[in-house]
């Protein structure tokens, strides 16, 4: 089966575990450009002075943007969460 991701037939399921277990579905998001993630860098390398080369893992967030038009009722959602972060002083990670 081929893979089609179009802004037809694409969703976007959000769940902030600390205030949206259950998640919720990104509505009314752009045709262009619908989301999009920044480039990750996961590796730390260094070359020593003497030509050994030395890499490893490492863990970062990655940057999504999601590009929701002015009617989209997910906007609440976000608000939502961003108001319980603001009362709670703390941030809530989200997966997708």
């Amino acid at each position: 089966m081929a893979i089609d991701i179009t802004s037809a037939n694409a969703s976007v399921h959000i769940i902030v575990p600390a205030y949206y277990p259950a998640g919720f579905y990104a509505e009314d998001y752009a045709a262009d450009s619908m989301f999009e993630t920044a480039a990750l860098q996961n590796a730390e390398d260094v070359m020593s002075a003497d030509g050994k080369y030395h890499a490893g893992f490492i863990f970062n967030p990655v940057e999504f943007t999601l590009n929701l038009l002015a009617s989209s009722a997910t906007g609440v959602h976000i608000d939502d969460w961003y108001a319980a972060e603001r009362a709670a002083i703390a941030k809530f990670p989200a997966t997708w």
